[in-house]
């Protein structure tokens, strides 16, 4: 089968989309099929960096196209015009690809799923939309667009062309399953298929042969760990009041990983509030990823106002790595879900400071308990969201299209 992925982020990029996306071309290669993947030669990060025009790896036949290159560093403006060169560049070169048995378009850029249901009505190509967030509605959940106004209807009926038309649309979980069908898709082309991480390279480490706890002088600390992408409406005002709280407790170390302008927004914060408590990391290569996360005792995990719109993936590599999850947000979402239904941890309401500071303590005072949710973390991890189950979900879904 020749598939065709349309995605603005790939290797070597460290953006989550561009993670997944990896994951699954080399492994339907690997399988036989003939992959391409068309994203952009400018980094997700930003800055003067420019990939190469076309390369191979494992398998994947990389094409990338020219785009302004913002990154994520920049504001919503740039991030616009990055967006809109990318579609220009990319709808250009699709035109000049043979035709593919299935193209896959994620959301990176949004509505990049126009350009999927283009090639299906001008080469008969089968569509398949991985939705890894729903747009507009999160435009509109964090006030950037107003509900019902003219910028917003434009939006959803742009996404309508390309969800109603789709030969399959692949969700993340039940709450934006309902979200999708709002749009009117075709009955029966939703699919719930979590994203997943790799259960050979991220697993438990014991503090005691860690070596990057050792690297960063934290071995005698309870670190209460967030890693990866911030958004650019993440709040974590409930996290550094309860730092705040937690200044006397010395042995209480809270860690960020992470990059990016909301990042640069979170330091300031903490600079403010004199917090001697916090630290900040750069991006840690994903080969390390085993021994950065299993340097956390509790980790955060979040979703402001998007529930149902987006599940961050770094919750599937807190579970490879058997850790302890403190979530902040409402319940009705996946993640939360996720928690509750396996006992992995604990559920916050955003700004319930009081609750965030007992579930750190709890999880500090009790060694055992974090030992137990580890085994049941791992456990579900294996059984679920491992890379070789839902992969191969994945396989069986793409090849059932070609029937």
């Amino acid at each position: 089968m020749r598939i065709l992925f349309i995605n603005q982020y790939y290797w070597p990029d460290y953006a989550a989309t561009a993670q997944m996306l990896t994951d699954l071309a080399e492994r339907l290669a690997a399988k036989g099929h003939e992959v391409t993947v068309l994203c952009s030669r400018r980094p997700y990060a930003g800055g003067k960096a420019v990939y190469q025009k076309r390369e191979t790896r494992n398998g994947v036949h990389i094409l990338r196209v020219s785009a302004t290159g913002g990154g994520r560093k920049v504001g919503l403006v740039s991030r616009g015009l990055d967006f809109l060169s990318f579609y220009a560049s990319a709808t250009v070169k699709c035109l000049l690809l043979p035709c593919a048995d299935v193209v896959v378009t994620l959301t990176s850029p949004p509505l990049i799923g126009m350009l999927g249901w283009f090639l299906s009505m001008i080469k008969g190509a089968k569509h398949v939309h991985w939705c890894m967030d729903v747009f507009p509605d999160f435009l509109v959940a964090n006030n950037v667009i107003r509900n019902g106004g003219t910028v917003h209807r434009v939006l959803v009926w742009l996404a309508k062309r390309y969800i109603r038309t789709a030969d399959a649309i692949v969700v993340l979980g039940r709450y934006m399953k309902e979200r999708i069908l709002t749009y009117n898709p075709r009955a029966g082309c939703v699919h719930i298929l979590p994203v997943w991480a790799d259960g050979r390279k991220i697993f438990p480490v014991p503090r005691d042969t860690n070596w990057f706890a050792r690297k960063h002088n934290i071995e005698g600390k309870f670190v209460v760990l967030y890693s990866g992408n911030i958004a650019l409406w993440d709040s974590f005002d409930t996290v550094v009041s309860a730092a705040e709280r937690l200044a006397n407790d010395k042995d209480i170390l809270f860690l960020f990983i992470g990059e990016g302008f909301p990042c640069e927004k979170l330091k300031v914060s903490v600079q403010e509030r004199r917090l001697s408590n916090f630290r900040f990391l750069p991006y840690q290569k994903r080969g390390d990823l085993a021994y950065s996360l299993s340097s956390g005792y509790a980790h955060v995990v979040l979703v402001g106002k998007e529930a149902g719109m987006r599940v961050p993936s770094k919750i599937f590599g807190i579970m490879a790595a058997g850790g302890s999850i403190i979530f902040i947000g409402s319940r009705d979402n996946e993640v939360a879900d996720i928690v509750s239904n396996n006992n992995i941890g604990f559920i916050v309401e955003d700004g319930d400071v009081e609750g965030f500071v007992t579930a750190v303590k709890t999880l500090r005072d009790n060694p055992r308990l974090r030992d137990e949710i580890s085994q049941r973390t791992r456990a579900v991890f294996e059984k679920d969201y491992d890379i070789t189950v839902v992969t191969e979900r994945f396989d069986r879904l793409l090849r059932g299209l070609s029937v």
